[in-house]
């Protein structure tokens, strides 16, 4: 078992049937922590942005079950990653790749690693589509007009900015007792 030091922000179980993995973010230290089903730690990744000077609190930690992939935003980090815990994910290429067939790059094992998206903003709320392949973000309020922005997990980008009102992001604090 793993002694979580610090406060628990946000805390999410893979879905049934898959490989069974407890993300934990923890504050003071920023940091996801991996857990297997008997709580030993697979992966410990610090909450720092792409370049390493930001770090930040996990905002919503959200499990896409059709994806076996966990995703983290953030509330003072304009970034959202995706978790596979799927142990045959596929690897992650960092920095520039110049060509995947010939491995010319640096990758990471897709299991448990962060695949980053940029975002134009830090995350007031997040959810899941029904499919789970669609996050809707909501940026703080000075952001705009409080319209959702919805990233497409496939390609990594904003693919529309209309959101039905069933699918609503969950405000952050919120997102820990949702999990309870």
């Amino acid at each position: 078992m793993v002694k979580l030091d610090g406060r628990i922000t946000a805390l999410a179980v893979s879905a049934a049937g898959a490989v069974e993995v407890v993300a934990v973010a923890t504050q003071t230290p920023e940091n996801l922590l991996m857990l297997d089903g008997a709580l030993q730690l697979l992966q410990r990744l610090p909450l720092r942005d792409r370049t390493g000077k930001l770090t930040s609190p996990v905002c919503n930690l959200l499990v896409s079950p059709q994806r076996q992939s966990f995703v983290a935003v953030f509330s003072d980090m304009p970034e959202m990653w995706e978790l596979s815990y799927n142990p045959l994910a596929p690897e992650i290429g960092l920095g520039m790749v110049h060509d995947f067939q010939y491995r010319e790059g640096h990758f990471v094992p897709g299991f448990l690693n962060p695949l980053r998206t940029a975002l134009p903003w830090n995350t007031h709320a997040a959810g899941l589509d029904e499919g789970g392949h669609m996050v809707l973000l909501q940026g703080p309020p000075m952001s705009g007009p409080g319209t959702p922005l919805v990233i497409h997990l496939d390609v990594r980008k904003p693919v529309r900015e209309d959101v039905r009102p069933e699918t609503k992001p969950q405000p952050c604090e919120l997102a820990l007792n949702a999990t309870k």
